[in-house]
Parts: structure tokens; C-alpha cells; sequence
């Protein structure tokens, strides 16, 4: 029936999202290898680089390519852009600038730190930083994606009672009420009963998913209700079980009130 459309809609938004996570989290993983085989720059050439002007010119001139790397902390940015870019919500149209999207993805202190204009350079700690940053924000993507998996079996639930009912009504439908016996719209009378309280078990089980948190070792919990705002704010209403649950106990209700009134004539 056509009242079921939202909930196959948001089905198709939460595969759409899960697909998304497993992409981000499979290119933090990628990412992650790449900053883990940058060696960081030794303390040899940090001590070189705090020198005087006069010995810096001789002294970090001769470390810079061979020991500091200057361009380690560009490696860094190119690799962001290579990997976790491209999945970052926060640039989805590619237009934003790189150190903003670090920022976003792994936090301001990380994107100064590997932002040019800092002239920083990529020691131990740095290091150490990046992939503790990169971890929390695995962390926070695996909470994502368990809240998804809890969403998407709650949708799941929620259709097959649906389409059961639906399947019914339908059936039913094919009969028409003149043609029942007293008995039998009794027993329809009854169905629907079931059905209504269906619904209402439906809407309350929903309710308790909207309220619940998902978290992660450690991660902030998601809130389920801000993510099926998140999810469904294209489409009809965030609310899309529940719209449905109410909309079919209105049609089972109408439809009950057609069979009391035939149960009514033959009493």
C-alpha cells in the first residue's frame, strides 16, 4: 500500500548512510597506515632547528630533506586528501578548504599543527596526536554505525507489520461487507482490533528506539531521535514509522466503523 512509501524510503536512506561509514572508516584505516609509516622528525633536527639564524642557515639546511622532512606534514595533508576527503560530510562539494576539513574531521588543534601556514613540523607528539585523533573519530563512526544497524532494524520490524496489515486490508478489501454473515464481521471487527493495537505497539517500540543513545568504547553517545533527524530531514517527516503507525490505525479505524454499522443493521 502506498502509506508504506516513507518507511521503504527510509530504509533506503539508512543503506545509503551505512554504505557511507564503512567507506569513511574503511579510508581513516587507510589514512591511519599511511601517517603510521611517516617517520617523525628526530630530535636531532628539532634541536637544529632552534639554533640561531647564522646556524640554522648551515645546520637545518643539511637536516631539513635528509632528517626533518619538510615535506612530511605535507605528505599528512596530501594524504587526508586522498583518503578521508572524499567522505567527509563537512565537503561534500569539495569546495572547502583542506585545513578546514581536517579540522571538522580530526579536530582544530590537529589542522594548525599541519596547516603550511603554521611552518610546523611533524615530531613524535604530533604524530601521537594525529592517530589518537584518528582513533576517537573511529570510535565516534562505529557508534554511527551500530545506531544504523539498531535504525535499520527497527525499520525492518515496523514493515513487516505494515505489510502484513496492508496485505490484509487489501485482501479484505476484495469482500465487500454486504456480502458477510454476522459471525464474519464480527471476526473482521476483531482483526482490526488487532490490528489497531498493533500499530500502537509499533509507535510505542519506536518511541523507545528515538530515545535510546548508542555509544562506543568510550565515544559520545548518539542520540537516536538527532539521528533520525539527521536521516530523514529530506524527507517527508523524520518521523516516518510513526506517521506511518498512525496513518494505518486511522484506515483500520475507518474500516471499523464501517462494520459496526452493518453489525448495527443486523442485530
Amino acid at each position: 500500500m502506498a502509506v508504506t512509501t516513507r518507511v521503504h524510503d527510509a530504509i533506503d536512506r539508512v543503506d545509503a548512510e551505512q554504505e557511507h561509514v564503512a567507506d569513511e572508516l574503511s579510508a581513516f584505516d587507510r589514512f591511519e597506515a599511511g601517517v603510521r609509516d611517516l617517520d617523525p622528525v628526530s630530535p636531532v633536527a628539532s634541536a637544529a632547528s632552534s639554533r640561531t639564524a647564522g646556524d640554522a642557515g648551515l645546520v637545518t639546511g643539511a637536516f631539513q630533506h635528509s632528517v626533518a622532512g619538510p615535506d612530511r606534514l605535507d605528505r599528512v595533508r596530501d594524504l587526508f586528501a586522498e583518503t578521508v576527503r572524499p567522505y567527509s560530510l563537512a565537503d561534500v562539494g569539495g569546495s572547502e578548504p583542506l585545513v578546514e576539513t581536517i579540522g571538522t574531521e580530526l579536530g582544530e588543534e590537529i589542522a594548525t599543527a599541519v596547516a603550511p601556514a603554521t611552518r610546523g613540523r611533524f615530531t613524535a607528539d604530533l604524530k601521537r596526536a594525529i592517530l589518537s585523533s584518528v582513533e576517537q573519530r573511529r570510535a565516534e563512526l562505529r557508534a554511527m554505525d551500530r545506531a544504523l544497524a539498531r535504525e535499520a532494524e527497527s525499520l525492518d520490524a515496523a514493515l513487516d507489520a505494515f505489510e502484513s496489515m496492508a496485505d490484509w486490508l487489501v485482501e479484505a478489501d476484495e469482500t465487500p461487507l454486504s456480502a458477510l454473515g454476522f459471525e464474519a464481521l464480527r471476526e473482521r471487527h476483531g482483526v482490526l482490533d488487532d490490528y489497531r493495537a498493533r500499530c500502537e505497539a509499533v509507535a510505542r517500540e519506536r518511541q523507545e528506539v528515538l530515545h535510546a543513545t548508542t555509544s562506543y568504547e568510550g565515544a559520545a553517545g548518539l542520540v537516536h531521535r538527532s539521528l533520525a533527524g539527521y536521516l530523514y530531514e529530506d524527507l517527508p517527516t523524520t518521523y516516518p514509522v510513526l506517521s506511518t503507525a498512525v496513518r494505518f490505525d486511522a484506515v483500520c479505524e475507518a474500516c471499523q466503523r464501517a462494520v459496526r454499522d452493518h453489525l448495527t443493521r443486523r442485530a
